[in-house]
């Protein structure tokens, strides 16, 4: 229950955010948010929630689930009856790394689901939204590794 609410509450939040990194010009927040309200409705706002909602669940589950298996285990190898904070800790990290993969294929399709979303209110067609995905995608990556690749990708845009 608890990870399903902060979804349904954080995810406005969390799509304005996206919007906002992935935004042309540097729109603000208030301006991202009256724009996704106006041209696509309210229950944009919560575009990208369902594998946030599907994943949850099975990542509570791996988390907790690995953190007790790791505690008994510990547990067995040191032959003691009780751990110490630092190796429940350990423990935790184990948890949380087991989780993470879960994570982090949620998060990946919620993303690639907001910035889809934002490139059809874009004025992308249906049948070009994903190549402006990729275009934006490709635009964002190139900041990263060269700023060649970026004016290369600037003049593929404007043919």
């Amino acid at each position: 229950v608890a990870g399903c609410s902060k979804i349904f509450i954080g995810q406005p939040f969390d799509i304005v955010k996206v919007r906002m990194q992935t935004a042309k010009g540097g729109k603000g927040l208030l301006a991202i948010y009256k724009g996704i309200l106006v041209e696509e409705g309210p229950l944009a706002l919560y575009k990208g929630s369902l594998p946030p909602l599907l994943g949850v669940g099975a990542a509570v589950s791996v988390l907790f689930g690995t953190l007790e298996a790791s505690k008994r285990a510990l547990k067995r190898i040191l032959e003691v009856d009780s751990l110490t904070p630092s190796q429940v800790f350990l423990c935790g990290g184990i948890g949380g790394t087991a989780m993470a993969f879960i994570i982090a294929w949620t998060e990946h399709i919620r993303i690639r689901m907001q910035i889809q979303k934002s490139a059809v209110a874009s004025g992308a067609t249906a049948t070009n939204a994903g190549a402006e995905l990729r275009v934006m995608e490709l635009k964002e990556s190139s900041r990263v590794c060269s700023p060649l690749l970026e004016e290369s990708l600037l003049a593929m845009e404007s043919t």
